[in-house]
């Protein structure tokens, strides 16, 4: 077995998101919600993660910079290439406590990391969570959504790998969900 680095820093994937959430929501121009995907539990680790082939899980969670009060988060992440399918496996995830509202009774792990998300009906699934008491979150930088667990297969041979998050589709699957109403839709 032998070292390699688990890129988790989608620079294109965080650009589309923080315009996809300015275009679907209608944001003041003056408003922003930025993603980033830091490594272990915290948003204070790096944009880089260390495995080994058949080792250990590696932490990945997903923050978010944001000056406008935010209720909700969908979002999954997606592997580099088809080529890639199946060479990390999601085998966990822990909700932040901020936002520990999830509409799925069970996270069905494990399943395999994949390009295209239709080649595994669990790797459609909704890493994403909503806030606790339909209130909206604080505004503020580095606020911790959830950390997902990634656990390098025995493909994973590579000496790098780019993790992404999912912009498929129109408009687009990793988006948040803003506070419209000091509610999060709830009056």
């Amino acid at each position: 077995m032998r070292g390699s680095d688990l890129m988790i820093w989608p620079t294109r994937a965080v650009a589309l998101l923080s315009v996809l959430v300015a275009s679907l929501f209608g944001l003041p121009a003056q408003s922003a919600v930025t993603a980033f995907l830091s490594a272990g539990p915290t948003c204070a680790g790096g944009n880089s993660a260390n495995f080994q082939t058949s080792g250990a899980p590696v932490q990945v969670s997903l923050c978010i910079n944001t000056d406008t009060p935010v209720c909700s988060v969908t979002y999954r992440f997606i592997a580099p290439s088809a080529a890639k399918n199946g060479h990390f496996r999601v085998t966990g995830r822990t909700l932040a406590p901020a936002y520990g509202f999830s509409n799925l009774a069970i996270f069905a792990v494990p399943f395999d990391l994949n390009f295209d998300a239709s080649l595994n009906a669990a790797n459609t699934t909704d890493y994403g969570s909503g806030t606790t008491d339909s209130l909206p979150g604080p505004t503020g930088n580095s606020q911790l959504i959830s950390t997902i667990s990634l656990t390098p297969q025995s493909g994973a041979t590579d000496s790098s790998y780019l993790i992404a998050l999912d912009t498929t589709g129109a408009p687009g699957f990793s988006v948040v969900g803003v506070d419209q109403d000091s509610a999060c839709g709830g009056t």
